[in-house]
């Protein structure tokens, strides 16, 4: 036996008056450190817990054989430190630790505190994206309706596009014609001319042109136009204030000599030996005797006959004609069924003016003026701002 322990058999038989036994564990002493040959337990005498604390290694566990709870282990000793029971009972552990330090002693596990809330993710379009995909919406359980969705939002996108694209299309099964930079351009069969807001485009044989703001014609009947833009409606001898045509107005001429004064207009001799015009729009119709359309631009189409006169020429205009004139720079006269217009560059200093025949009133289409035997005055430009005729 060691000399440190018959010391200690010693001492304690002294206090209790009792001959000190020659074997230690009589005494319910535990073997010396020194015998276990460092390991802090005898080898022989509890062969399990010594060749587990060998083979851990400074772990807490046997490798091997707990792995999970040795990597646990580890890292509770890292961030957890149990006081003693004397802490505890000197109130130096504050009450809401008090449980966890009380399950730790009974079970002999640890516990961490629990970690601290993140931060709110930024509510940004990207971080909502990203939140929908996880959700549940999109699980792989739910695919039928996911396409269920996506066609429902498809078909109502194209519900929508279809009834906009229709209430903008007039479609015509006659061959019509017009004029562009002083040609005449035909389109046989079936026609449609729809708009884009102030944009205006006419399709036939599989081919969309967009149109310029200028009268569309008919072929096969002289008395009818067809005007795909707003224009102002001006009546230079009635009483008739300004008004507008809409979108989509169809000009129909009646018989020469069977107009008169109208809802919208007032008669003079050449327009009423012309016939009078009567305006489709929006569903309302309104007659107009005489006068003429601005676009409000450059555009005039004169409803009764017209004498163009530029630089010392002049030029005959019948009724449903129609001229584009830009400043200083050139005009374009169209009279109705001819196969082509006149295209006239200019220096910039000829004035093109349209006379009536009557004499009434002449038009500077260079300034926009009208000028009739009383007065002189500037046209209105916005055709947007004026009620519709009807």
């Amino acid at each position: 036996m060691p000399e440190a322990d018959r010391r200690a058999l010693r001492a304690l038989s002294m206090q209790s008056g009792a001959a000190a036994p020659e074997d230690p564990s009589a005494a319910g002493l535990r073997p010396s450190a020194r015998d276990d040959s460092g390991t802090g337990l005898r080898p022989g005498v509890y062969p399990e817990r010594s060749r587990r604390a060998r083979d851990d290694s400074g772990t807490g566990l046997r490798p091997g054989v707990y792995p999970e709870r040795s990597r646990r282990a580890r890292d509770d000793r890292k961030s957890t430190v149990i006081p003693s029971a004397a802490e505890e009972s000197s109130g130096a552990i504050a009450p809401d630790h008090l449980e966890s330090v009380r399950s730790t002693r009974q079970t002999g596990t640890r516990r961490t505190a629990a970690p601290a809330p993140s931060a709110p993710a930024p509510s940004n379009p990207a971080t909502i994206g990203a939140r929908i995909l996880r959700s549940k919406l999109f699980s792989p359980g739910r695919p039928l309706f996911l396409i269920a969705l996506v066609v429902g939002v498809l078909v109502v996108t194209a519900v929508v596009v279809f009834f906009v694209m229709r209430i903008g299309t007039v479609t015509f099964d006659e061959p019509l014609y017009r004029y562009e930079n002083g040609v005449r351009i035909d389109y046989e069969g079936t026609s449609s001319i729809r708009h884009e807001e102030d944009t205006f485009f006419i399709s036939s044989g599989g081919r969309e042109t967009e149109l310029p703001h200028a009268p569309v014609y008919f072929s096969n009947d002289k008395g009818h136009v067809f005007l795909p833009n707003q224009m102002i409606y001006v009546d230079p001898t009635g009483t008739s204030p300004l008004r507008r045509t809409g979108y989509n107005t169809e000009l129909v001429r009646t018989a020469a000599g069977d107009g008169g004064g109208g809802a919208a207009g007032g008669t003079t001799g050449a327009a009423s030996a012309a016939g009078s015009v009567v305006a489709h729009v929006n569903g309302e119709e309104a007659t107009l005797t005489g006068g003429f359309l601005f676009d409000g631009h450059n555009t005039y189409v004169f409803l009764e006959p017209m004498t163009v006169i530029w630089g010392g020429q002049e030029r005959e205009m019948p009724a449903y004609s129609f001229a584009v004139v830009h400043y200083n720079l050139r005009f374009e006269l169209y009279p109705q069924f001819d196969e082509g217009g006149i295209v006239v560059e200019q220096n910039g200093e000829d004035i093109v003016r349209a006379v009536a025949a009557s004499g009434a009133y002449t038009i500077d289409m260079s300034k926009d003026i009208l000028q009739t035997t009383e007065q002189e005055m500037l046209l209105f430009t916005e055709p947007s701002l004026l009620e519709f005729l009807g």
